[in-house]
């Protein structure tokens, strides 16, 4: 008995000793030892009904850890018990998270967020066509003016003469002549584009593409004709919008032609402003009836960018995005669309590649040549 005892011992001894020699061992070895920790959200846009859910991803270099990992809300710095690393609520609003394994800890300052909304989640629309490389390709014209301009009716009337012949672009009118205009934009897109005229308007957001000769529709023709040719569409959006309460929930696709890194923004418009317009000239027509007003900019990093959020796709690759706008109060919601852009680089700027127009509570889908 002795003799077993002293054996089972040894076994049990050096068994002790493998043991803590292969930890160590896995310790030393360990390829993530110095990975970073990383904290991730699939599907951040939920429905807040109990039942939507956003799945927390925790990831350890480039692998998905769950045993170990605590999840902490980035509000009250309390861990937050979600089975399978699934959150559902029923109240609305934006939720935020970090993570803890082992000794590392995703930043608390730079948490994952998840936003639950009353109604539902926009779905964008199908991909007609899954292998389809070739787009459609819009141009963004930006007009600049006023209801106190005096000239701008001039401008105002180019335009209308060009869309009666071209379907070839998208129109964002960003008023910003006179405060007291009752669609008057507040940001700083004049100042951005280097607007120190009125009437001005330039094309997809480039300072260089600027026309202010608003009696020759010729030479508008030409300059968008030289500007289409220049670039095929770099890639194709989608977009799917829904009206919550007092926010327009905006869903927005991208959909890469080439590899790139691309920027996405989107605007929102708001059409059937009534306002009497300074008229100089005596231009005929009505020009009391505002539309396309920019009420709102999205995407937008900094005074002076107003070129998008960086995603990086290679051709065929799709990214999604999403945005809320919280509506003023004078606004008519329906009255409101929005405009969806990517830009692509543009020598040491960016300029915009394509852009779609959706109306609220609809979608637009990628649309192919």
């Amino acid at each position: 008995m002795k003799f077993n005892i002293n054996h089972f011992a040894f076994i049990a001894l050096a068994a002790s000793a493998l043991a803590s020699q292969a930890c160590t061992l896995t310790d030393e070895d360990d390829p993530y030892v110095d990975a970073p920790l990383s904290i991730v959200v699939e599907n951040p846009l939920i429905t807040a009904d109990g039942n939507d859910y956003a799945r927390i991803i925790v990831k350890e270099g480039d692998r998905e850890v769950t045993e170990g990992v605590t999840i902490y809300n980035a509000k009250t710095n309390k861990p937050e018990e979600l089975p399978d690393f699934r959150f559902t609520t029923n109240t609305p609003g934006t939720y935020r998270f970090w993570a803890s394994y082992k000794t590392k800890s995703t930043s608390a300052k730079d948490p994952a967020q998840i936003t639950a909304i009353s109604g539902k989640v926009p779905v964008l629309p199908n991909d007609g066509a899954p292998d389809g490389l070739s787009f459609e390709r819009k141009l963004f014209f930006i007009q600049f003016t006023g209801t106190g301009c005096g000239y701008c009716p001039i401008m105002t009337n180019l335009l209308r003469e060009y869309a009666a012949a071209h379907d070839n672009f998208v129109l964002a009118a960003c008023h910003s002549y006179n405060n007291t205009d009752p669609a008057y934009f507040s940001g700083g897109l004049t100042s951005a584009m280097s607007i120190s005229g009125f009437p001005t308007s330039i094309m997809n957001l480039d300072k260089t593409l600027r026309f202010s000769t608003a009696t020759n529709l010729s030479a508008l023709e030409d300059m968008a004709s030289k500007e289409l040719s220049s670039s095929e569409a770099l890639a194709g959006l989608c977009a799917s919008t829904t009206l919550d309460g007092n926010q327009i929930v905006i869903k927005a696709g991208v959909k890469a032609a080439v590899d790139g890194t691309f920027r996405l923004g989107a605007w929102l418009l708001e059409d059937g402003i009534e306002a009497e317009q300074a008229n100089y000239n005596r231009v005929p027509g009505d020009f009391s009836i505002h539309n396309n007003c920019l009420r709102a900019t999205i995407g937008q990093s900094s005074a002076n960018d107003y070129f998008g959020e960086p995603v990086s796709l290679k051709a065929g690759e799709t990214a999604e995005q999403f945005y809320i706008v919280t509506l003023n109060e004078k606004w008519k919601r329906e009255n409101c669309h929005v405009v969806v852009y990517v830009t692509t680089a543009n020598g040491n700027s960016f300029k915009v590649n394509n852009v779609i127009d959706c109306p609220v509570n609809a979608s637009v889908a990628y649309k192919y040549n």
